[in-house]
């Protein structure tokens, strides 16, 4: 069966250059993770609990990377968990690069 997010990931991130680092925000592996979806990256999974699929834990909506580090920002299926979403996005904002692009996932 085809999830239509599934294939709106996969086609955003075949358009990512290969090498190119790229952040999963929320990377915790509960059914998969972005990270499959980009073996041609250098994803650094980020998360608020240590676990599968997370190479850096960090405390909610105080990142721990400078402004302006990434060009590419993936989150998939995360925001509908964190309690305060416009802080959530305040930080990717923080984060991504002028120019940068970010793909948000959410099952609503």
């Amino acid at each position: 069966m085809d999830i239509p997010s599934a294939n709106l990931l996969r086609e955003f991130t075949d358009l990512i250059p290969s090498g190119t680092t790229v952040l999963d925000e929320g990377s915790f592996n509960v059914n998969g993770t972005c990270k499959e979806n980009m073996p041609h990256c250098n994803v650094i999974g980020l998360d608020i609990t240590e676990g599968p699929g997370v190479d850096v834990v960090g405390k909610e909506y105080e990142y721990p990377f400078e402004d302006n580090k990434f060009s590419y920002i993936v989150s998939a299926n995360t925001m509908e968990h964190v309690k305060n979403p416009w802080r959530f996005i305040q930080e990717i904002y923080r984060m991504t690069s002028e120019g940068g692009k970010v793909v948000l996932l959410l099952p609503f």
